[in-house]
C-alpha cells in the first residue's frame, strides 16, 4: 500500500537548500516527497570554496560537495538549469521557464542571492564581472592575466583579490570606506590584513567610491568619485549581495529587505518558507553560514512536527578564507575611538546596554592582534588576526552569554588562561 507523502518544492540548489534537503532525508524514509530545482547547471557544490578555485588551491571537481547520485540516493528529484518563472499560490503550483507546472503541498524559498551591481554608467561592458558563482570564476580563469581593479574591499573583496593575484595578476582593491573588512574589523585588525595582502602584489586605494566603467566596445577604465579614471581591462564587482526576493514579491508574500520569515522560517503564506539570504527574520538578513546553518535546523525539526522549534538571533562569526591571513570575527561590536575618527558608521550601543570596555592583545614578533570587547561582564565581540588557535573558544563563550569568572585580562589568553 503506498502512502502518500507531502510534495515538497525546492527552489534553489544552494549550499542552504542541500543542507536543508540533508535534514530532512537523515532516516532512509523521508517524510516528503522533495524535488528541487536549481537556475545553475550541475549538481550543488560549495560557493565558500570559489576563491579557493579561483586561487588555484582547489580545483573545480573539489567544490563540488553533492553530485547527482547524492540526490538519487536520498529518492529526491532534481532539476538543472531550470527557473521558476511564477508561483501560483491559489493552486499550490510553480511554473517553470519552459512551461511546465508542478505542484506542491510545501514550498521552501532557497533561492539564495546575487552579486549587487551597481546602477553606474558602462556596468555592463565586457571586461566587467562579478565574483558569485561557479561561472563567474569560470570567466575570470579564462581570461588572460591581466591588471585588475576588484571594485570593493570587504571579505570577499579581499577574497577575489588574494585569488587573482595567486594567478599572476596585479591587483587593485578599490574601496569605498577607509579601510579593508570596515564591517568587521578595527582600524588596527585593517591595517594588519593590509599587510598582509600588500606584498602579495595587492595594492589598495581606500575612501574611493566607484562612479562609472569607461571604454567603447570594452572595459579601459574604472572612474572614481574624485574625477580619477583607473587605467585596466578587467574590473570585478564584490560589493555586497541582494537577496534575490523576485520571486516572493510576485506571488504577494511579504518582503521587506528580504522575504519576511517567522521564526519557524514561514512566510506571510503557511505553506511556504524561506531559508538563507532570500530570508529575513527579525528584521535581519544574513550572509554567513552559521546563522543559515541554525536556519535550516529549525525549519527542519518544525516541518518534521516539533511545534516548539523556534530561531534564535545567533552569534555571527566569520573567518577570512585566505591561507596566509588568519583572520576570526565574532559578536557585535560598538564603536571606538579609532573607527569614530576613521568616519565608519558602526552601531552606536542600545539604550539600556551596558557601556563597551575593550581589551587588547599586541604581540608583533608571533604575528598576532586580538580585540575583545566586552558589556557589563559579558563577552560581546572578538577579533583574532595571526594567531586564531582560540576561535573556537571564544565562540563557545560567545554563544553561552553567561556572565565571565576571573580576571578580565585573562581573557585576551584564550583557553590557556580560562
Amino acid at each position: 500500500m503506498n502512502v502518500h507523502r507531502p510534495q515538497l518544492l525546492v527552489i534553489g540548489n544552494g549550499m542552504v537548500a542541500t543542507r536543508a534537503i540533508d535534514a530532512l532525508t537523515q532516516s532512509s524514509a523521508s517524510a516528503f516527497d522533495i524535488t528541487v530545482f536549481g537556475a545553475e547547471p550541475g549538481a550543488g557544490y560549495n560557493r565558500i570554496l570559489l576563491s579557493s578555485w579561483l586561487a588555484g588551491d582547489s580545483d573545480e571537481a573539489e567544490i563540488v560537495t553533492h553530485p547527482k547520485s547524492w540526490y538519487a540516493e536520498r529518492g529526491v528529484r532534481l532539476h538543472t538549469g531550470v527557473r521558476i518563472q511564477a508561483i501560483d499560490r491559489a493552486r499550490h503550483e510553480v511554473l517553470t521557464d519552459d512551461g511546465r507546472r508542478f505542484a506542491y503541498d510545501h514550498l521552501l524559498l532557497a533561492t539564495g542571492s546575487r552579486s549587487t551591481v551597481p546602477n553606474v554608467p558602462g556596468v555592463a561592458l565586457p571586461g566587467v564581472s562579478c565574483f558569485r558563482s561557479r561561472a563567474d570564476v569560470a570567466t575570470l580563469l579564462n581570461t588572460p592575466s591581466t591588471p585588475t581593479i576588484v571594485v570593493g574591499g570587504g571579505v570577499l573583496g579581499l577574497e577575489a583579490a588574494y585569488g587573482l593575484a595567486r594567478r599572476g595578476n596585479a591587483v587593485t582593491v578599490v574601496h569605498s570606506r577607509a579601510f579593508v573588512m570596515d564591517k568587521q574589523l578595527d582600524c588596527e585588525s585593517a591595517r594588519w590584513v593590509q599587510s598582509q595582502l600588500q606584498p602579495l602584489g595587492i595594492n589598495f586605494l581606500f575612501n574611493a567610491r566607484c562612479t562609472g566603467f569607461a571604454g567603447s566596445s570594452r572595459l579601459q577604465a574604472v572612474q572614481l568619485a574624485d574625477g580619477r579614471s583607473v587605467p585596466t581591462q578587467r574590473a570585478v564587482l564584490a560589493i555586497g549581495i541582494t537577496p534575490a526576493t523576485e520571486l516572493a514579491r510576485l506571488a504577494g508574500l511579504k518582503c521587506d529587505q528580504a522575504i519576511v520569515v517567522d521564526d519557524q522560517m514561514r512566510t506571510s503564506d503557511p505553506n511556504i518558507s524561506a531559508l538563507g539570504e532570500c530570508a529575513e527574520h527579525r528584521q535581519k538578513c544574513y550572509g554567513l553560514l552559521a546563522p543559515l546553518w541554525e536556519q535550516v535546523a529549525v525549519w527542519a525539526r518544525a516541518m518534521l512536527g516539533d511545534k516548539q522549534a523556534s530561531c534564535i538571533d545567533p552569534v555571527v562569526h566569520t573567518r577570512l578564507k585566505i591561507p596566509t591571513v588568519p583572520v576570526f570575527v565574532a559578536g557585535e561590536f560598538v564603536l571606538d575611538d579609532a573607527t569614530v575618527a576613521a568616519g565608519v558608521n558602526l552601531p552606536a550601543p542600545a539604550g539600556g546596554q551596558a557601556p563597551a570596555a575593550n581589551l587588547y592583545y599586541r604581540d608583533p614578533s608571533h604575528n598576532a592582534y586580538r580585540h575583545l570587547q566586552l558589556r557589563g561582564d559579558r563577552l560581546t565581540g572578538v577579533r583574532l588576526c595571526g594567531d586564531i588557535s582560540d576561535a573556537a573558544w571564544y565562540l563557545e563563550q560567545l554563544q553561552a552569554r553567561k556572565p565571565l569568572a576571573g580576571p578580565r585580562a585573562n581573557l585576551l589568553f584564550g583557553r590557556h588562561a580560562a
